[in-house]
């Protein structure tokens, strides 16, 4: 088995300009091995994003293998009669 270490520095925008100046102060290892790449995360923006992540949680079931969806626990009787959270996007 290999295990890989994955690590997230997540911040501001301003951020970035730390990165910079470190990469200016010559300051290279850090930000080889904390600050590679940036990924703009904005979260939910507009009602299709809000549907996104609804449908996730209507979708991903636990345990997995099973029909219990991460709302069935809490709104079962509503599932059931055709509710589906996604639609309160």
């Amino acid at each position: 088995m290999q295990i890989q270490l994955s690590t997230f520095l997540v911040g501001q925008q301003d951020l970035l300009a730390v990165k910079i100046s470190m990469q200016y102060a010559g300051k290279t290892q850090i930000v080889a091995r904390l600050m590679v790449d940036e990924l703009a995360f904005f979260g939910i923006r507009n009602a299709n994003d809000v549907a996104t992540c609804l449908a996730g949680y209507g979708q991903t079931t636990f345990p997995r293998g099973t029909d219990w969806t991460l709302t069935r626990f809490n709104v079962q009787q509503a599932l059931d009669a055709g509710y589906r959270l996604v639609d309160d996007a």
